[in-house]
């Protein structure tokens, strides 16, 4: 009835069922944006089907051919916070759909409300591409100083999101892994896109075979010891991911969703237990999770390796 008899392809476009001619413009209502959603594998970690709008259709179900247009939204458009999706017929537009940009922690695309005749996105990757959802970059806090980049891919961008590739300039290639865009989940890029691998502390700088992967952490106590080899090895790079980190933290403890810059409120240490200087004396860190905006280092105690309280971290 509407393309392919295995799937709508670019090829086999998803066409009207109107009588003699099977209309497949995006400009006929029916078709719109239908070829674009379930062929678009470049930039997205799935495809989308035809359940994550309309819900599960079956040819005998009461909602389908009944001359209304039916939407039941899957999870999949409320990820992240966005609430309520929904579409004007009259309009001839979709709102609060996550995959658009809304439920960000920013929400400030230019385009989250996209008309659903008119091609969403430019042919070409731009920087308009990536605007139209969630900025470029995104007005968040964690974004400032940025500006805006002329070009894309841009280093102001690869530095914390490795999974940008450095050499894509289409969106096939954009992205390293794109099971990791629009999936979801917000993706810092790993622990080093992050804070570095490990976070350091300002007097230090990583190079090869010395923590080649450390950044310097620029909040007061941040980074603190972790470029000693007895914490963290020398050696360690960020494909090992919570290889190095387990020592002392948990990583229950270690929250990515939302995003908040926050280390007094959010740091926690949890020692292993097989660390303790004494099977009668548990290995501790006296600053965990401190409230107010200025982490204060502490101090861990009854650790083998140093037997008693430590220096300030």
């Amino acid at each position: 009835c509407h393309s392919s008899t295995t799937s709508v392809t670019a090829g086999t476009p998803f066409y009207s069922t109107e009588f003699p001619v099977k209309q497949t413009s995006n400009a006929n209502a029916k078709v719109g944006a239908h070829t674009y959603h379930l062929t678009n594998i470049k930039m997205m970690n799935v495809s989308l089907v035809c359940a994550d709008c309309h819900g599960p259709v079956a040819l005998k179900d009461a909602t389908h051919m009944n001359g209304v247009t039916n939407f039941r939204w899957t999870k999949f458009a409320n990820h992240s916070g966005a609430t309520s999706p929904s579409y004007n017929p009259v309009t001839g537009t979709c709102s609060n759909v996550y995959c658009h940009g809304n439920g960000l922690p920013d929400s400030s695309g230019t385009n989250m409300t996209p008309s659903w005749k008119t091609p969403f996105m430019p042919a070409t990757l731009t920087p308009a591409s990536c605007k139209a959802c969630h900025g470029f970059p995104p007005p968040t806090a964690n974004h400032n100083g940025i500006g805006s980049p002329a070009s894309f891919p841009s280093a102001t961008c690869t530095g914390c999101h490795p999974n940008i590739s450095a050499t894509g300039t289409t969106y096939a290639d954009i992205f390293v892994d794109k099971s990791l865009h629009i999936n979801g989940q917000i993706e810092g890029g790993g622990c080093n896109g992050c804070h570095g691998y490990p976070p350091s502390n300002k007097r230090f700088t990583g190079s090869a075979g010395n923590f080649v992967d450390a950044r310097i952490e620029n909040y007061s106590g941040g980074g603190g010891a972790h470029t000693i080899a007895g914490h963290v090895s020398p050696n360690a790079t960020h494909d090992q991911q919570w290889a190095n980190c387990s020592k002392c933290h948990n990583q229950s403890d270690h929250a990515t969703s939302p995003v908040a810059f926050n280390p007094s409120s959010n740091i926690k240490v949890n020692i292993d237990q097989k660390f303790r200087f004494s099977v009668d004396r548990t290995a501790k860190y006296n600053s965990n999770k401190l409230d107010g905006a200025a982490h204060v280092p502490g101090n861990c105690s009854s650790v083998s390796c140093h037997f008693q309280k430590t220096p300030q971290w």
